[in-house]
Parts: C-alpha cells; sequence; structure tokens
C-alpha cells in the first residue's frame, strides 16, 4: 500500500480523488518530486519503488475537518 487514509478521509472521497487527480494528471514530473521530498525527506523513491515505503504515505484529517501533513520522517 503506497497511500493509507485515516480520521474521516478514504480513497473515495472527493478531496482525495481531487488531489491525486491535480497530481496525476496535471503536475511534471519535477512537481511530483517535490510531493515527495515534502513528504519523505528524498525526492528518490525507495528501492523497489514507492510501494515499498514505510511508513506509507498518509493523508488524514487532524480535527476531522481539514487536511493534516506530517513531513520528513527522515
Amino acid at each position: 500500500m503506497i497511500t493509507s487514509y485515516r480520521a474521516g478521509f478514504t480513497q473515495n472521497s472527493d478531496t482525495i480523488k481531487w488531489f491525486w487527480d491535480l497530481v496525476i494528471n496535471d503536475w511534471n514530473d519535477d512537481q511530483r518530486k517535490e510531493l515527495l521530498w515534502f513528504a519523505t525527506g528524498t525526492k528518490r523513491a525507495p528501492l523497489g519503488g514507492c510501494v515499498k515505503m514505510n511508513p506509507p504515505f498518509l493523508i488524514q484529517k487532524e480535527d476531522g475537518k481539514s487536511p493534516n501533513a506530517h513531513t520528513c520522517f527522515n
């Protein structure tokens, strides 16, 4: 699993669908690398690909209402 969702988000939430649509369809490779760097502290996927990320990319609502991000666990 590459992405986990918690606290009110699921892979079928409108916000999540909009987010991934933007990242996949509108962002270029440099912007995607910046997102990876923001979330993991590196612009390179782990050996074996993003499916090997540990912990996985997490998107959650901190207060049950707004998106939240904790970054740079490395």
